[in-house]
């Protein structure tokens, strides 16, 4: 009598804690109980396995059926009407380690002006190569390029 009044007390508890009574707790591919398994919540109470026990199974995370990644946008193209400046001259600093791949300054489009951006070293990539930033002439103006690592074939 003692151990139904436990179980009992331990269901009113799981029923006010998730809001469904734990003999009908829906679990995935299951059409029956409160919530029919659309994410909703579900604890499962097993029989006790010794007096004075209650084993309270949480509910397994489940993994959608389907991810859906966001297409790839890609970044409008500026048509520049002002040619860009010749590239600044600079002493390339001693490099980190022997490894070290070069990536030159460039001339940005800031919206109204031109803008210098240092050159820098980068570790390599295993596999790769940096193609460099680079103005193209498009349209009857300018338009830049981005440098990045480029997969080598």
């Amino acid at each position: 009598m003692r151990l139904s009044l436990i179980v009992s007390s331990l269901s009113l508890a799981l029923v006010t804690a998730i809001g469904t009574a734990p003999h009908a707790a829906a679990q995935p591919g299951h059409g029956h109980g409160r919530g029919h398994g659309r994410g909703h919540a579900a604890v499962v109470v097993t029989p006790p396995r010794a007096p004075g026990v209650v084993v309270v199974t949480p509910p397994r995370p489940r993994a959608p059926a389907v991810v859906v990644a966001p297409p790839r946008v890609s970044a409008p193209v500026v048509i520049v009407r002002v040619a860009p400046p010749a590239p600044r001259v600079i002493v390339q600093p001693a490099a980190p380690m022997p490894t070290a791949v070069w990536v030159d300054g460039y001339w940005g489009w800031d919206g109204d002006r031109h803008v210098w951006t240092d050159g820098h070293w980068e570790s390599p990539r295993e596999g790769h190569r940096w193609r460099q930033t680079r103005w193209e002439e498009r349209e009857g103006g300018w338009v830049m390029v981005p440098g990045g690592w480029i997969l080598i074939d």
